[in-house]
């Protein structure tokens, strides 16, 4: 009997003669836990760079423009918010449950 990863289920692995699928099985949970940790790590790095960014270059416009700076001030906090929501998508994708076994 093959499980939803592909392999074989502990049950079959059992009765069938050990082969390198049965590996596959233990393997795969950890492989997409390191995988989402590191997507989520890698997002939250992008979005404060963005984040640092986006203010760096706001407080360089009000510099120039001090009259406008409701404005930036506004343009800023939603490019922010929009940075910042990838990092939320990132840990809705990596914290998806696996199929039982």
């Amino acid at each position: 009997m093959v499980n939803n990863f592909g392999g074989l289920d502990r049950e079959a692995s059992r009765k069938a003669p050990k082969q390198a699928k049965g590996t596959i099985i233990m393997l795969t949970p950890l492989t997409a836990t390191i995988d989402g940790n590191l997507h989520v790590g890698l997002a939250a790095f992008a979005a404060a760079i963005g984040v640092a960014i986006i203010g760096a270059k706001a407080c360089e416009a009000v510099g120039r423009n001090p009259g406008a700076a409701n404005k930036i001030l506004l343009q800023s906090i939603l490019a922010i918010a929009f940075a910042e929501g990838i990092v939320f998508f990132a840990i809705f994708l990596a914290t998806r449950p696996w199929p039982a076994q």
